[in-house]
């Protein structure tokens, strides 16, 4: 479905716009100006003509604010990933995409969240979040993400592809080294991860039992906010675990979006601990290997050309 942009979208919406054509345009800025423009043909306004003068000025005036509070979210956003994060430099009426722009991860979580899985790399993408994910827990939690972080989503791009196989893996010595699979479960052999995306856990020195454990479900596509209640680590504990972790894992629900403030609540209720795309801009980065940077920046490159068609054709 094309993107409309109107001058009902919210602040996000309208941000988010504002990022993508910075992204798309030849001379890598949008500005404020060619916002209202936009807002104005979103909106479909062909009532315009027959307004009256001052009806005229209330009705620029409106997206005109609406402009300038896009312009505002811009740097909010930049301020809660940290200004070598946020690849756009914010100008008085505009925004400009940086040089390193089209191979950040902030891009990445951009288009992952224009795109809601509507392009024919979002498999690929949603892999990739998972990878970000982890990296973005282990930054919140100042851990080793090389040793300290599983993804455990299916199709599992490293480890065990089974099941079982992977729930012993993540209980093993290298990793967790507590609580044990329950074999005997007889639904196992249908399972592929059971809602777990990530775990990612801080160790003591000493690595016995009794630490923070996160885990994680990531959600990437149009239906995002119905999986903020998927995952429930104590039933997940239950079902699969014979010997269980302890202390309870904490719930964690990571996504691309840019999460409006009157759900930020529900969502901290029903997933947990809520990573929206500014913390995870954030905290990942640095916890990323140089192979997954690369191929965010491949997917990145493939990705712009669909983020490019469909915005030309809801505008």
């Amino acid at each position: 479905m094309a993107f409309v942009l109107n001058p009902q979208s919210s602040r996000n919406e309208v941000a988010d716009y504002l990022e993508l054509r910075a992204l798309l345009d030849p001379d890598g800025v949008s500005s404020a100006l060619q916002l209202v423009t936009d807002l104005c043909l979103g909106g479909n306004d062909s009532a315009y003509e027959d307004l009256s003068d001052a009806e005229r000025s209330t009705w620029q005036t409106e997206r005109e604010a609406l402009a300038q509070e896009a312009l505002e979210e811009t740097a909010r956003r930049s301020k809660t990933c940290g200004a070598t994060n946020y690849p756009f430099d914010l100008q008085a009426t505009s925004l400009k995409a940086t040089s390193e722009a089209p191979r950040a991860v902030y891009t990445f979580l951009l288009v992952l969240s224009f795109l809601k899985g509507n392009a024919p790399h979002h498999a690929t993408g949603a892999k990739l979040f998972e990878e970000l994910s982890a990296a973005a827990g282990a930054g919140y939690l100042g851990c080793d993400s090389s040793k300290e972080a599983y993804v455990f989503g299916f199709p599992r791009r490293r480890g065990p592809k089974n099941f079982l196989a992977a729930v012993t893996e993540l209980c093993g010595k290298q990793l967790l080294n507590e609580g044990s699979a329950n074999s005997t479960e007889p639904k196992l052999p249908q399972q592929k991860d059971a809602r777990l995306d990530v775990v990612v856990w801080k160790n003591f020195p000493d690595r016995r039992r009794g630490r923070l454990i996160l885990f994680g479900q990531c959600a990437t596509g149009s239906d995002w906010e119905d999986k903020a209640y998927a995952l429930d680590p104590q039933k997940w504990r239950e079902k699969w675990l014979i010997e269980p972790f302890l202390p309870h894992p904490q719930g964690g629900f990571f996504v691309p979006f840019a999460v409006e403030d009157r759900d930020w609540k529900h969502h901290l209720l029903d997933g947990g601990i809520l990573f929206d795309r500014f913390r995870i801009a954030g905290l990942a980065p640095s916890h990323l290997t140089a192979v997954t940077l690369e191929q965010i920046a491949s997917w990145n490159r493939d990705a712009l050309s669909d983020a490019r068609m469909e915005l030309e054709a809801g505008v």
